[in-house]
């Protein structure tokens, strides 16, 4: 839009500032600004112009006024219904209440730009957001009033002190951190790019994708795409899996053990013991905080393992815990094909302590069968991939040791999670 030079010498005249656009229909008047610096300010007016402004809305569980004592007593007052048989409506009974009393005490508010803003530098307290206020009052009273010398010595000795205290806040929240975390490796390096303001390219939303060859760009339409994606790339992909219908899969289990698998009851203990071992990790829909169902553990744990068992005992899984928030997650190369995102789902805490107690049973009845192949070496006690490695090194060793050749294969499937036949894998068991 910038056709006359915006920097003019003596010798020179280029036009090396510029303004782009695609549409020329609303474009009233367009030019440069002269005499305000030896690069001359470039202008453009447009009529009926329709900003698409992205606005982010994030809601927080507000304990300003929460209180231990009386959030344990409102629900220790609650009385769940004991004549239901149902797991659906034992659940929704269940959560219904929990919520209820969760809500009245720790409600959620929305947050403020200026909030959302503190959000993302956590080491900044309460206490020193107030000084950075009072130091930013007195930087307006300081430009209201350039000539008064008492007013910007005062304003220094306050900034130089405020930036002192920011300096030391985030040491002391960085060493808190790092001691806390000391044995997470994932949380080390997102300390590690927090402190270098390193920001992670795979965490950005998506503004548009390439769905049958149509571009989208409609919100409503993206999550559309994005859940139906996800939901039939397993089946689809199946679908191109050659199989041979001579051959039952029955052939190569071998060690079958004669035992079928049961899951054995469960113990208020047991669960509790759970709860007190979760970690605070971001939730699912119908969750309460972490922080909050460790506090009420004791009260609400035997109602809770009844709903547990129920569902062990008739192998129903109530459906309010099979919602999950899906993210996809972008893995590289175009962000506009679906096949270059991961789903990463967020569970309800209560069906992560399902969760935990039927790997427990599942697990030890694996280990004690001996089902599991002996070179499993993931999501096993006492083994990991590091162990693989170690094998895979020996074999090298041994193999130049004697002189021979060595080769390696190496198979990546896709999807492989996602095309498992469930009615194979039962018969393995």
């Amino acid at each position: 839009m910038i056709l006359l030079p915006t920097r003019v010498t003596e010798t020179t005249s280029t036009i090396i500032d510029n303004i782009f656009t695609n549409n020329l229909d609303n474009i009233v008047n367009s030019g440069n600004i002269t005499d305000i610096s030896d690069h001359y300010s470039q202008f453009i007016t447009v009529k009926n112009l329709k900003m698409d402004v992205k606005t982010t809305t994030i809601y927080k569980r507000d304990y300003s006024t929460f209180s231990e004592e009386s959030f344990r007593n409102d629900v220790s007052i609650q009385t769940f219904d004991n004549q239901l048989d149902d797991v659906n409506e034992q659940f929704h009974d269940f959560y219904f209440k929990l919520e209820g009393c969760v809500n009245r005490h720790a409600p959620l508010k929305k947050l403020t730009p200026k909030e959302i803003k503190l959000q993302q530098k956590p080491s900044i307290s309460k206490d020193l957001n107030k000084m950075i206020k009072i130091k930013n009052k007195l930087f307006n009273r300081k430009k209201r009033q350039p000539k008064n010398e008492d007013i910007k010595r005062l304003y220094n000795l306050f900034r130089n002190r405020v930036n002192r205290e920011l300096i030391k806040s985030k040491k002391n929240y960085y060493a808190k951190y790092f001691e806390d975390n000391n044995k997470n490796c994932k949380k080390i390096w997102e300390g590690i790019k927090s402190i270098i303001n390193l920001k992670n390219p795979k965490g950005t939303s998506i503004s548009q994708l390439k769905v049958n060859d149509k571009t989208i760009s409609n919100p409503k339409e993206i999550v559309e795409s994005v859940n139906n994606f996800f939901a039939d790339i397993g089946p689809n992909t199946e679908k191109n899996i050659p199989k041979n219908p001579t051959i039952k899969p029955e052939k190569y289990l071998k060690n079958r053990s004669p035992l079928d698998f049961q899951i054995t009851n469960i113990t208020n203990e047991e669960v509790l013991e759970i709860i007190k071992n979760l970690d605070n990790k971001t939730l699912g829909p119908n969750s309460i905080p972490i922080y909050l169902l460790k506090l009420i553990a004791d009260l609400i744990v035997t109602r809770l393992s009844e709903i547990i068992t129920n569902s062990f005992k008739t192998g129903t899984f109530p459906d309010a815990l099979k919602i999950s928030k899906v993210i996809p997650i972008h893995k590289g190369k175009s962000t506009d094909d679906l096949n270059n995102y991961r789903p990463i789902s967020l569970l309800s805490i209560f069906d992560k302590i399902i969760e935990k107690l039927v790997h427990k049973r599942l697990y030890n009845f694996l280990e004690q069968q001996q089902i599991l192949y002996q070179k499993q070496f993931g999501f096993r006690k006492n083994n990991s991939t590091t162990f693989a490695l170690l094998e895979i090194t020996e074999k090298i060793k041994e193999t130049i040791d004697n002189h021979k050749y060595g080769c390696g294969i190496f198979i990546d499937l896709r999807k492989a999670f996602d095309t498992v036949n469930h009615g194979i894998l039962l018969k393995k068991t």
